[in-house]
């Protein structure tokens, strides 16, 4: 909304009826852009939380880093590249 006042634009959505020259048309504008950051938010939040429940049960979602490797979905010590420093 601050960069559409500073550069003395407007945003016009023939289909929802939003039009942000009007004060009507900001408020509704910024309830959606709340709601859709909230969304944003709380799918980052369940990411988090499941990966991190994923890695306490031994299961890395990632490439192996060097010097492990997966097995049985699980990190194991890869013996052969264990002493590769990079």
């Amino acid at each position: 909304m601050t960069f559409l006042d500073e550069n003395g634009a407007y945003l016009d959505c023939v289909n929802d009826g939003i039009n942000t020259t009007s004060a009507n048309g900001k408020m509704i504008s910024r309830l959606l852009m709340s709601v859709s950051q909230n969304e944003i938010e709380r799918t980052s939040e369940r990411t988090k939380i499941g990966l991190a429940g994923a890695i306490k049960s031994g299961h890395i979602p990632h490439i192996a880093p060097l010097g492990y490797k997966h097995e049985a979905k699980k990190l194991v010590i890869d013996y052969s590249t264990k002493d590769v420093v990079i």
